[in-house]
């Protein structure tokens, strides 16, 4: 089974979930709001982000992921325990939550290469499962490195994603 654990702030799902925990303590230990210097392995860290707040059924959306994570065992995330600041990273996307906090969810990607595919899955997975109608974005590094470094579609691309 793929399983799920939670920590303080997530509920992590799926079979590589304990490898994109172990990467995320690895990139966070190397943060510092005074440096300028952004974690190496945050230029490799591609996700697809759900903020709850944006879909008509948001209490369908945590069934769905886990639903899907027994059928797929490469997937692997995590959605919010509570509201978390919505923090609109790409405005070239469509639209962000309106509200101030949304719960929201992050569906990791291995490879750039897989991030349009996989949002695109994850879209036609939470319309399917009753969430829709509702936007998917994506991203790169934690919701909140935006705010430290810059926004992460001015960070340079990793040499493995060009």
């Amino acid at each position: 089974m793929n399983g799920q654990f939670s920590d303080q702030l997530w509920v992590h799902f799926g079979k590589g979930r304990i490898k994109w925990k172990e990467r995320c303590r690895a990139c966070q230990s190397h943060v510092c709001p005074e440096d300028i210097v952004l974690p190496i392995e945050a230029l490799d860290c591609w996700k697809v982000e759900i903020w709850y707040s944006v879909w008509a059924h948001p209490h369908h959306i945590d069934r769905v992921f886990l639903a899907w994570v027994m059928e797929d065992p490469s997937l692997a995330g995590k959605f919010s325990i509570e509201n978390l600041p919505v923090i609109a990273s790409d405005a070239l996307q469509e639209p962000y939550p309106d509200e101030p906090r949304s719960r929201v969810a992050f569906i990791y990607v291995w490879q750039y290469a897989d991030l349009y595919r996989r949002k695109e899955e994850t879209h036609m997975r939470l319309v399917a499962g009753g969430a829709g109608p509702g936007r998917v974005h994506f991203r790169r590094g934690c919701w909140g490195y935006d705010e430290i470094y810059r926004p992460w579609p001015t960070w340079p691309f990793a040499s493995k994603d060009q």
